[in-house]
């Protein structure tokens, strides 16, 4: 199941800011279903950065810790940090503050019936 394409904190968000700020916001999910990070990196600049937003979501650690992909924490974060830089810079909002929206990635442990997360404890 994806969590883009399927997930209801989507519209739990867009709901949450339309209480705060009514009818000021527009939200569009440009996610990609079952893609990670890296993918992100390559589709930042037309699918975010082409709509001009005021404010970015970007959520890849679920996919990112998926064993398929195969993809380094380091490399996971050096991909967050290369599409906030380009959202800073193309959108010229260098000097204004940044929402990060980050989750933590599930990991299965054998000893365990069911999913854990993954964040570490007292953070």
């Amino acid at each position: 199941m994806s969590l883009t394409a399927n997930g209801a904190w989507v519209k739990q968000v867009e709901h949450a800011l339309n209480v705060c700020y009514p009818n000021l916001v527009k939200i569009t999910n440009c996610g990609g279903s079952g893609k990670y990070s890296a993918w992100g990196v390559q589709n930042i600049k037309e699918k975010v950065i082409a709509l001009k937003p005021d404010a970015v979501f970007i959520e890849f650690a679920m996919n990112d810790s998926v064993e398929r992909f195969q993809i380094p924490i380091e490399k996971a974060k050096a991909n967050l940090e290369t599409m906030i830089d380009c959202i800073q810079i193309d959108l010229g909002i260098v000097h204004r503050e940044a929402l990060v929206f980050l989750s933590w990635p599930l990991v299965h442990s054998p000893s365990r019936t069911h999913w854990h997360s993954s964040k570490p404890r007292g953070r």
